[in-house]
């Protein structure tokens, strides 16, 4: 028996709920990193251009205007001019520290990052500004929190704990994936002892943008 012509576009309708036509997918390595928001503590007096102290061509990477605004742009290929790091290199120069590395756990991975951004005021001081946002607490100390942004070249990670002879110490639970990671660390500074609680170093997702807050300091 013939099918009644009215329930075939039905079943066509059916059938294409069923197999949806497949979104492409954007490779993350072929992502760009724009970044923007304002600076907190630092009025400069003119534009500044902003270069990462990683960036081995020092090419301009954003400016630093005079109403206190940041914005910032690194593509691929300008990550690629950066001095690479890996979290082999990162377990290795810690040991080399005499930090205790024996709770640290590494899988190796090839990643650069965008943390401070440097620029020289007309006075020729040399300075950097940094993604941050510090709290006041009512005992005078401060919590910092500070964003920094890895590209990574492939899955890796550094997960566990360090402690160095320094007083350093640190907690991590870094997951990169390939393309742009956005890393936070959260610590505790005391001015009137100068000292910081341990550090702590979570990722927080694959991200290709940051609009906050800045902060600028002196080298």
């Amino acid at each position: 028996m013939k099918k009644p012509l009215a329930l075939l576009p039905l079943a066509a309708l059916a059938l294409a709920a069923c197999n949806p036509p497949s979104t492409p997918t954007t490779d993350p390595l072929t992502l760009t990193f724009t970044g923007s928001g304002t600076v907190k503590n630092y009025t400069p007096d003119t534009e500044y251009t902003l270069t990462s102290a990683d960036d081995l061509s020092k090419g301009k990477l954003g400016t630093l205007k005079a109403d206190k605004t940041v914005t910032v742009t690194v593509t691929p290929d300008m990550i690629s001019k950066f001095g690479m790091y890996t979290t082999q290199g990162f377990y290795d120069g810690m040991k080399a520290l005499n930090c205790d590395v024996s709770k640290l756990q590494i899988v190796n991975v090839e990643y650069g990052r965008i943390s401070d951004l440097n620029f020289t005021t007309t006075g020729g001081t040399k300075s950097f500004i940094e993604m941050s946002v510090q709290t006041p607490n009512a005992d005078g100390t401060v919590k910092i929190k500070k964003t920094t942004f890895s590209y990574s070249k492939g899955n890796g990670s550094i997960k566990g704990s360090v402690s160095c002879p320094g007083g350093f110490s640190g907690i991590y639970n870094m997951v990169m994936k390939p393309g742009w990671n956005e890393s936070v660390s959260f610590h505790t500074y005391n001015p009137a002892t100068k000292t910081a609680s341990p550090y702590t170093y979570d990722i927080v997702s694959q991200k290709t943008t940051y609009s906050g807050d800045w902060n600028a300091f002196s080298r």
